[in-house]
């Protein structure tokens, strides 16, 4: 028996079919895959702009913060007569004063154009504004600790100074 011809003309145009097909799916992933890293490009950006703008607006609040926290302890020493703690309080204050203006350097360098970092370039970046913020937040929850402990001294004068008229 003869084979019909046909058949072999299907398996063909099947088989082309099938190639075209396979470079489509080829092609649409590369293109898939370069367009989701151009959109983690972005969010990256987005990210470190963010993290830039909070760092730079903590850093404004800690160098307001400190001036007011040593001005704070300094008049509850003198209250209190306490002129030991003071000396340990304006060394460490000294120090931490000295840390804002090579964290405002740092921001400065971070804060330029991302458009042609690549992605290792942006995490890198990325994680050294958190390390940034990080370090100002630890500074500001010390001042602000300190900023506590002062209310309550004076609070604790106050209550102190009213109970020794009351007996007068």
């Amino acid at each position: 028996m003869a084979e019909p011809h046909w058949i072999s003309y299907a398996g063909i145009v099947t088989g082309v079919i099938g190639s075209i097909s396979g470079i489509a799916g080829m092609v649409l992933g590369i293109v898939s895959y370069r367009r989701t890293n151009r959109i983690k490009q972005m969010d990256l950006r987005i990210e470190l702009r963010r993290s830039v703008n909070k760092v730079t607006a903590d850093l404004d609040t800690l160098s307001e913060l400190l001036p007011y926290a040593d001005k704070s302890r300094k008049a509850v020493a003198a209250a209190t007569g306490n002129s030991g703690a003071l000396v340990v309080w304006t060394t460490a204050h000294e120090k931490d004063s000295a840390i804002i203006e090579p964290y405002r350097q740092s921001i400065k360098a971070m804060d330029t154009t991302y458009d042609n970092l690549t992605p290792e370039q942006l995490e890198a970046k990325l994680s050294e504004a958190h390390k940034l913020s990080l370090g100002i937040q630890k500074l500001m929850d010390k001042y602000r600790a300190a900023l506590a402990s002062d209310d309550k001294e004076r609070d604790r004068l106050k209550d102190f100074y009213s109970n020794l008229g009351r007996r007068g």
